[in-house]
């Protein structure tokens, strides 16, 4: 990012915005340099700026060195607050052996992700951190750790799905919690920005940003989107998957109206929503590990991807996902076929798919076919499985 002559990753946006609040003026209106240069208008709620003003008192290479620093220690941080909470066992009394095997292979799967995070500045690590913050301090207090995870998704929406996982398991006084913390994140800009200006800055992010009626020609080009729903353009549609050599390539099967594809992409949202709840509902009645923490599991995995613009680094939110895959496999040494080979095919497509690996050619190729959100949601159902495997190995006990 530093050494970069055009725009210094999504961070610069961030930066932008902030520099924008303190001149007093409109932080969706001004592009962070001009458009041809790389520059990225801000598209997020007041509140992700309003955070990044500290940041506009330093040089903006130390800026991105600091906010760099800060997101590897958050990364790492969530592997060890998410394990502690969802085993109940502190991080220091496990073998130095499993502690190290425990963050490598969680790590392994989603590296691309967090390298391609890092790059380009982005805030999902932070995002992640809230929510697993919350979390952690739901155990103890459920209306303060709504309010966590309520907070991240008032940065960024990203996180919405478990404010229904809360729902489903009847923790009232969690989503309220998250109720509160989306009010607050939504709300306390205005204490710099004044009520009125907040205001309207809010209704032009939820109008013109949150509710962008077109996917196709959304402010995230489908030719980044790793989304489930990116893909029913890309193989009914008439969008290119990839590029190669500056041509546009394409991978549609069969072509289907494009109002038929509109429809399934806001079908996809809830086709998201009913498999959590399908999740809830048929190990509702297990062991915390699985009935909560494996529910918790799968909608960090789901949201990755089944958000309409998601990019690369939106998978970075499969770490918590992996921690607990990990946990199955190692610890608890579930040895079920299905479960492993799930789990290893998961790693296959987010790893190996990548063009350092395969060439700008297949690189394009498995990107185009959705690699990505395919190995995500192998990892979904290996987490489906672990489950139903643990239920049993229970029984038999």
């Amino acid at each position: 990012m530093i050494t970069s002559d055009l725009a210094k990753g999504d961070m610069e946006a961030y930066l932008h915005a902030a520099r924008l609040i303190l001149a007093g003026q409109d932080i969706y209106a001004v592009p962070s340099r001009p458009i041809e240069m790389g520059g990225l208008y801000y598209i997020y709620p007041p509140v992700l700026a309003v955070l990044f003003i500290p940041f506009t008192f330093f040089p903006v290479e130390v800026a991105i060195i600091v906010w760099s620093i800060i997101n590897v220690a958050l990364a790492g941080w969530v592997i060890k607050a998410f394990y502690e909470a969802m085993t109940g066992i502190p991080w220091s009394n496990l073998p130095s052996e499993d502690r190290w095997t425990i963050v490598f292979f969680s790590l392994l799967p989603p590296s691309r992700f967090l390298l391609h995070h890092l790059f380009y500045g982005q805030s999902n690590i932070l995002i992640m951190a809230l929510a697993v913050l919350g979390l952690t301090a739901i155990r103890k207090n459920s209306f303060t750790g709504g309010i966590a995870c309520g907070l991240s998704i008032a940065i960024k929406t990203l996180t919405f799905p478990l404010g229904l996982w809360f729902l489903l398991r009847r923790n009232l006084r969690a989503v309220a919690g998250v109720i509160t913390g989306i009010a607050a994140g939504l709300l306390l800009p205005a204490l710099v920005l004044g009520f009125s200006r907040n205001w309207n800055y809010l209704v032009f992010w939820f109008r013109d940003i949150v509710l962008y009626p077109d996917l196709t020609r959304a402010k995230v080009p489908l030719s980044v989107n790793v989304s489930v729903q990116a893909q029913l353009y890309r193989f009914f549609g008439n969008e290119a998957a990839y590029t190669y050599n500056g041509e546009p390539r394409y991978l549609t099967i069969v072509q289907i109206p494009e109002t038929a594809l509109r429809m399934a992409e806001q079908a996809l949202i809830l086709v998201m929503l009913l498999t959590i709840a399908a999740y809830w509902y048929r190990f509702r009645n297990n062991s915390e590990l699985v009935s909560n923490w494996g529910g918790v599991a799968l909608t960090f995995s789901l949201l990755s991807v089944f958000t309409p613009f998601a990019q690369k680094h939106y998978l970075v939110f499969l770490l918590p996902a992996f921690v607990y895959i990990v946990h199955v496999w190692h610890r608890l040494q579930l040895k079920d076929r299905w479960f492993r080979g799930l789990v290893i095919a998961s790693f296959v497509l987010l790893f190996f798919t990548n063009e350092e690996f395969c060439g700008e050619l297949l690189g394009g190729i498995f990107t185009g076919a959705g690699c990505m959100a395919w190995g995500t949601l192998l990892a979904s159902s290996a987490i489906f499985r672990a489950g139903d495997r643990l239920i049993r190995q229970r029984q038999n006990a």
